[in-house]
């Protein structure tokens, strides 16, 4: 499996939760696990720029409380950066503007069509 890279803009140093460790943490957490392309999760599609989780899973994954992924989780919702959808079983995270932060160049894209 080919390696990949996620973009993180020197810009960040300026966000309001860049100082707050654990709300930084689960960020760029999120931007390495949200999906690079759509797939189907327990009947859920899962696009790219997001992923199907748990605040278990995540608890577990970040080396954080359940606690406090929840309050980093709202702090990312409250300042618009994601949205989550509730499912019996899982949350889907989805982060705004994925693409904005995380694009593509057209030589990439391209080179599936050859």
């Amino acid at each position: 499996m080919p390696t990949t890279f996620i973009k993180l803009d020197r810009s960040i140093r300026n966000w309001g939760w860049f100082t707050d460790g654990n709300t930084l943490k689960l960020w760029i957490y999120l931007l390495v696990k949200a999906n690079i392309v759509p797939h189907d999760f327990m009947n859920a599609e899962v696009k790219r720029g997001e992923l199907a989780t748990s605040y278990n899973t995540l608890a577990l994954e970040t080396g954080m409380t359940v606690g406090k992924v929840r309050t980093a989780l709202d702090h990312l919702k409250k300042c618009g950066s994601v949205s989550v959808k509730r499912y019996s079983t899982f949350l889907v995270i989805t982060i705004k503007n994925y693409d904005l932060y995380q694009n593509v160049p057209h030589e990439e894209n391209d080179n599936h069509l050859s």
